[in-house]
Parts: structure tokens; sequence; C-alpha cells
């Protein structure tokens, strides 16, 4: 038999019903795992780690995990039976990611693979919860009181505007759990509300700032001083 393929954005998401088809596979099968991957490639050996081991733990399955920047040229299926699963979690996630997996998903299935993908939520507590966790770690270490302190989720702002307004949730929701005095949204690659047009008045606010970045890309949290 062919060996089932995995493919992941993220070690810690899943897609609902994945488990019940992945138990299908048959024991003897191997299971590869191809990450698109879109952080910093020095954090890919921890990601593959981290990736096997759940997997091992939560299927039974051992599974070969490599990182690739871009998804992979898929040879032709040799079995029918062979599965493609698909987990998109870039945080970041926009209309370009959807076009692009829709686009290959669609090859992949011209090929002979059977394919099952869900889309990321990215205001889903694990996410939510992870993000507040590693704010309140920056926050003791740097001795910053809620009250004093302010949040920018940085986000790409490419794409669609519902793309947008999904960090704008994202916002509200680590808002709300840090108990901070102020939160914005801020873009990269956008016109309306600009990382260089919004930081003079970021700068005028005499608050502690935490940078909680969206996308993978941008590495950590960082604290800006008011």
């Amino acid at each position: 038999m062919a060996t089932p393929s995995l493919v992941a954005l993220a070690p810690d998401v899943e897609v609902e019903g994945s488990e019940r088809v992945i138990h299908t596979t048959p024991d003897s099968a191997a299971v590869r795992a191809v990450v698109w991957w879109d952080g910093d490639d020095t954090d890919t050996d921890a990601l593959v780690d981290v990736l096997s081991d759940r997997w091992k733990r939560r299927t039974g399955f051992v599974v070969d995990v490599s990182v690739v920047s871009e998804l992979p040229d898929l040879e032709p299926a040799d079995d029918p039976d062979s599965l493609l699963f698909v987990v998109p979690a870039v945080l970041d996630y926009t209309v370009l990611h959807r076009e692009r997996l829709a686009e290959w998903s669609a090859g992949a299935r011209r090929s002979g693979h059977d394919v099952f993908f869900d889309e990321p939520d990215v205001c889903s507590s694990p996410v939510v919860h992870a993000c507040v966790d590693q704010a309140c770690q920056v926050m003791g270490r740097k001795e910053i009181r809620p009250g004093e302190s302010g949040l920018v989720l940085l986000a790409d702002g490419r794409g669609d505007a519902m793309s947008r307004a999904t960090s704008y949730k994202m916002m509200r929701l680590l808002w709300e759990h840090l108990g901070v005095s102020e939160a914005e949204v801020v873009f990269r690659n956008h016109t309306d509300r600009n990382l260089a047009d919004m930081l003079p008045r970021l700068a005028s606010v005499p608050l502690d700032w935490i940078v909680v970045p969206q996308a993978l890309g941008i590495r950590g949290l960082e604290v800006a001083q008011g």
C-alpha cells in the first residue's frame, strides 16, 4: 500500500473528524507529514519533534515529518486508498492562503490523492490561551502591570476584509484575557492602520505596548516603551 500523507501547517490544530479518518489507516502503513511552515527557520527542528511526538501519542502511528516553505508537488498516487490530511493552521490565514490551498488540493485530487482539510480558527481557545500565556510571561519578566500596558496585535493585512475582521476579533479576545488598558490592531501590508502610520500614535500614549504577532513569520513578543 502507498504511504498515506499528512500535510500540516502547525502542530497543535485538529480538524473535526480527522482522528476518526486517521484511525482507518492500516497499522502497517507509514505516515508522512509535510509541514507547511511560515515561521522562523530556526524553529523547524523543534516543530518536527513536537509534531512527531504528538501524532505518535494520539494515533499510535510513527510519523515521518518534514518541513517545507511551499506545499510540495505530489507524484500521482499509486494506491486509490492513499489519504492526504491537510491541517491549515497559519495564524494570519488570508484569502491568499485559502486560494493557494484550494488550487493545490485540486491538483492533488487530480493526481489520485484523497484530500481532507479544514480552515483554521485563530480565535479558538487553544490559540488565544497560548498567546495570552506568552504575553503574561513577557509582562512578568518586564514587571509590567496590566493597567500600565497596552496590546498591539500585529497582522499582515493583505487579503480580504474577513481576514482583517478576524484580526480584530482575536485582538478583542486577547484584550479581555489580559486586562490591559488599551488594544490596537496594526497591519504591516495594508493602507488602513498601517504600522508606519500607527507608530507615532502608539508612542504618544504613556503605556508599555505588548506586541503580539499574528503572523508566525514575525518572531516572538516584544515590549515597546510608550
